[in-house]
């Protein structure tokens, strides 16, 4: 691998980019030769390694460890053969009470990110959960995606409580760890994560942890938040939850605002009056044109409950708002909205 390595870094494959028949031949490479490592490792453990191996064995410790730190395109394979040797080969809590003080000075010394989400890694192996909490919350742009393994673990293997007190640290931190990610990997780490929590809630009848994991992940999970609330009947509450996260009825989907729209015209009324006051800001013609749909029902909304006094004030006010905006006055005419 150190070989493939090296040969990788001279040819300037090993950072990813475009894919030559020479790189892509080289990746074959380097995967088959992951792919040997891991089963190899898998075979030795499940032997039972006599005692008289231990020294040898120990031995290893420094040599896997560098396999830690090989960075581009091999880094994720590095960091996977590190913490699997970690669980099948270097089993002894010694060792890994000794080897996580390593990391911890090389994370302190050079401020090595790997090293930090390795040592965490070794404190859960180690039932020390509270330390890799500790180094999640230290290393934020790293975490999440170190943490949903151990959720996913805890919550697939029926580990509950441990779950439980995991989450219960994290969760304060979790809106933090999301903002770290990019959007595209935040899109996929999201929907992992809330297939094991939705998973957990069920089968715990916990809707509460649910809806728990949802309010600590937004404004990502505004989407699932949404459909949680909706199939509860919760629909003042879906719209609130629109007004915080500046979702105007231009954004909705039409059959859901039809819906909302069927149940209480009212719960619609303010991403009408916000869409209007979005359109308004973005001053072009077509624009003042969606604006003056949106005033037109609500002027229906208004209608219906028997409130046209209050739908008079507001025009009154949006008028005296928008006196300069002559444009906006044309199309209101056109409308038959102003006389």
């Amino acid at each position: 691998m150190e070989k493939l390595r090296q040969y990788g870094e001279a040819q300037g494959w090993n950072e990813g980019g475009f894919a030559s028949y020479g790189q892509f031949s080289w990746q074959q490479d380097v995967n088959y030769i992951a792919d040997r490592a891991f089963d190899a490792l898998e075979q030795f453990s499940a032997k039972s390694p006599p005692r008289s191996l231990n020294a040898l064995i120990e031995q290893t410790i420094p040599y896997v460890r560098d396999v830690l730190f090989l960075d581009g395109l091999l880094s994720s394979f590095g960091y996977d053969f590190y913490t699997t040797a970690w669980e099948l080969l270097f089993t002894k809590p010694a060792w890994r009470q000794e080897e996580r003080m390593e990391l911890l000075r090389l994370a302190n010394e050079y401020g090595k990110s790997r090293a930090a989400m390795a040592a965490a890694h070794l404190s859960f192996l180690l039932g020390e959960d509270d330390e890799a909490m500790a180094l999640y919350r230290a290393f934020p742009h790293q975490a999440g995606l170190f943490l949903i393994e151990w959720i996913g673990r805890f919550i697939t293997n029926g580990l509950v409580k441990r779950f439980e007190s995991v989450w219960e640290k994290a969760k304060d931190d979790w809106p933090l760890y999301l903002s770290h990610m990019s959007d595209l990997a935040r899109g996929s780490f999201l929907d992992e994560a809330v297939h094991l929590f939705e998973m957990y809630a069920r089968q715990r009848n916990r809707p509460d942890a649910w809806e728990d994991f949802l309010q600590h992940s937004l404004p990502y999970s505004v989407n699932y938040y949404t459909n949680f609330l909706y199939r509860q009947g919760r629909y003042r509450e879906v719209v609130d939850l629109f007004l915080w996260a500046n979702i105007t009825a231009d954004e909705l989907h039409p059959q859901l605002l039809k819906t909302l729209q069927a149940r209480n015209p009212e719960l619609v009324m303010p991403l009408y009056h916000r869409a209007v006051m979005r359109r308004l800001e973005e001053k072009n013609r077509a624009s003042y044109q969606r604006a003056v749909r949106h005033l037109k029902t609500l002027r229906t909304h208004y209608r219906s409950m028997k409130r046209l006094d209050q739908w008079e004030a507001y025009l009154e006010q949006l008028l005296a708002k928008t006196a300069r905006m002559r444009a906006f006055h044309e199309e209101l005419k056109k409308g038959k909205l102003l006389s």
